[in-house]
């Protein structure tokens, strides 16, 4: 009875070792983010920054300037919603205008 029961522990930790192996790990910080630049018109444009050394939270709330690829006019807006951009993670694009 003993040596099943170790049987069975060791079958279920065999089995429950090699999924938790593959998870995969979060990659390392890039040092950029990604963000969303607001536009006055309520427009919301997806982009990447470089906070320059800083932490993302410091670029929320800065201006940032689009340029409009149909009229060629820049736009400005306020940056919000900054995460710290990863190796391995789906890369930002700016939104098309």
């Amino acid at each position: 009875m003993f040596h099943k029961a170790i049987l069975v522990c060791t079958a279920i930790s065999l089995l429950v070792t090699p999924a938790h192996a593959r998870m995969k790990k979060p990659g390392k910080l890039t040092g950029l983010c990604n963000c969303s630049c607001l536009l006055a018109n309520g427009t919301e444009v997806k982009n990447t920054y470089d906070p320059k050394g800083f932490g993302c939270a410091k670029l929320e709330r800065k201006t940032c300037n689009i340029t409009d690829s149909k009229t060629g006019l820049v736009r400005s807006g306020t940056i919000e919603y900054c995460v710290a951009q990863r190796e391995g993670a789906v890369q930002v694009k700016p939104s098309p205008q």
